[in-house]
Order: C-alpha cells, then sequence, then structure tokens
C-alpha cells in the first residue's frame, strides 16, 4: 500500500473519530484524553422518558464506544505499521476492503470465519 493511501486512510479514521467524539458529546457522554467515560447515566439520560428509551441510548452509547476503540486501535496500526495485515492469517488485506472498512482488522477470509 502506498504512503498516500495510508494518509487517506488515517485522515478518514481522525475524522470519523472526531464525529463520534462530537456524537458522544451531544450526547451528554463525558469525554477524556484516552477514551470516553459516561459522566452519568442518569445525567444524560434524563430527557429520556422511559427506560426503553434510556436502555437505546446507553446501547447507542456503548456502539459509539465500540467503535471508537475500533477507529483508535487502527490509527494506533497505521502508526507503528502494523495496518493492514489481517490479524487472523498475517495476509496484506485488500486495499479494497480498507477503503470500505478502514478499521478492519481481519480479512474477508477471516472475517467469515470467525
Amino acid at each position: 500500500m502506498t504512503t498516500d493511501a495510508y494518509s487517506s486512510l488515517k485522515e478518514r479514521l481522525e475524522g470519523e473519530r472526531a464525529h463520534i467524539l462530537e456524537e458522544l458529546s451531544a450526547m451528554g457522554a463525558d469525554t477524556e484524553e484516552g477514551g470516553i467515560e459516561i459522566a452519568s447515566y442518569e445525567g444524560f439520560a434524563d430527557s429520556a422518558a422511559s427506560t426503553s428509551e434510556k436502555a437505546e441510548l446507553l446501547a447507542l452509547v456503548e456502539r459509539l464506544r465500540e467503535t471508537l476503540a475500533d477507529v483508535d486501535d487502527a490509527i494506533n496500526r497505521i502508526d507503528t505499521g502494523s495496518y493492514g495485515v489481517c490479524e487472523g492469517c498475517g495476509e496484506q488485506i485488500p486495499i479494497q476492503r480498507l477503503e470500505a472498512r478502514p478499521q478492519a482488522r481481519l480479512c474477508m477470509s477471516c472475517q467469515e470465519r470467525s
């Protein structure tokens, strides 16, 4: 993979990271350097009228946190030189897969097996 491809994918990942942090902040989730900590489940979910709405909001925050962790990990792999290598088989992940899902850890074959 070319340096330009790495740079482009890293920019996309950094943009996605910023977007996720904005979403979490808009929901009232406390963002701290190095990760996300929910300040108070009741504090940011007070506007939800029902328990099910609160549960949906908490599930969304959790999904965003998981995606953020995946994005941060991908950025770290770019920085350390291990990006684009399948963690399952050790082969290069095709650029088409990385362009579709920049935080991918596995090639399609290994993903289908997992």
